[in-house]
């Protein structure tokens, strides 16, 4: 499996030393696993230079960092709303997760750029992680949210 996830990344020459060493232990000739290496070597072999599979982690990186940098752009339009910014005033853990969403997704855009400039599969993984950080937390800050104004709800309407 280090193999597969070194050539999604980019990095065919070491994942063909990692599908070697499997082969050299036995453990890569076993089906299904045999064909999905079989895959992952054609897929890296196909790319004239080796940069197709680095070229397609990157761009789902930056897919997914864009749908969540969407995400928080809507959330911050909701926030011009009066009673959702009322709600974001009297939970200020509301506002603390938001700035940790937002340094997550700077530390994702960091990677990024490193990861274009030097073609680091190293830098695309370290960005899906931090996006994927940023996902998560944005998840439970909403689900928050949801909690307070239903309590707010709730008290106002006597329950």
């Amino acid at each position: 499996q280090y193999g597969r996830a070194l050539a999604a990344l980019g990095d065919c020459a070491e994942a063909e030393r990692a599908f070697a060493a499997s082969e050299t232990a036995g453990a890569a000739r076993r089906a299904p696993v045999w064909t999905a290496v079989t895959a992952a070597r054609a897929a890296c072999a196909g790319a004239p230079d080796g940069d197709a599979p680095f070229d397609a982690s990157l761009a789902r990186a930056e897919d997914d960092l864009k749908r969540v940098l969407e995400q928080l752009a809507e959330l911050r339009r909701q926030k011009t709303q009066p009673a959702v910014a009322q709600l974001w005033a009297k939970n200020p853990g509301l506002g603390e997760q938001e700035k940790r969403v937002e340094a997550l997704l700077a530390e994702a855009d960091r990677a990024l750029a490193a990861a274009r400039a030097r073609r680091d599969p190293g830098q695309v993984f370290e960005a899906s992680d931090r996006t994927a950080d940023a996902r998560s937390l944005l998840k439970k800050l909403l689900a928050a949210a949801v909690e307070a104004a239903g309590a707010d709800l709730g008290r106002l309407n006597g329950t």
